[in-house]
């Protein structure tokens, strides 16, 4: 049988089970705690919202794909870093958010001689 982990939902789920079997003097108290720790989750899982970096990096990646759109040639993470302006600190940042951009399929990544090369899937590019 696989190990499947639980969640905190589920823990607390057992164990307000195994408190209200149990019988011990402060059920109420005990359940009450439970059901408060139950509710800081779920508030906790709501308000998940994108930190300033994200966002920010989320737009960087807009920009990402807009210039990759209007070149003729694939392009390494540096050359990229060093012809645009959109907010790059490195050419690690800029590897890091091409990967995301791979991973989602909205830019391709093709290697020559052992390089990384970066590029939008069209028709126009060349290498």
């Amino acid at each position: 049988m696989a190990n499947v982990r639980k969640t905190q939902r589920e823990m607390y789920a057992e164990i307000k089970a195994l408190v209200e079997k149990s019988g011990v003097a402060n059920v109420t108290e005990l359940v009450e705690f439970i059901d408060k720790k139950v509710e800081q989750l779920e508030r906790k899982s709501d308000s998940k919202k994108l930190t300033p970096k994200q966002t920010a990096n989320a737009e960087i990646k807009e920009k990402l794909v807009e210039f990759l759109e209007e070149q003729t040639e694939k392009l390494t993470c540096t050359e990229i870093f060093n012809q645009t302006d959109i907010g790059l600190t490195s050419a690690t940042h800029a590897s890091a958010l091409l990967k995301q951009l791979v991973d989602t399929g909205r830019v391709m990544k093709s290697y020559d001689k052992k390089v990384a090369k970066f590029f939008v899937a069209d028709e126009g590019i060349e290498g």
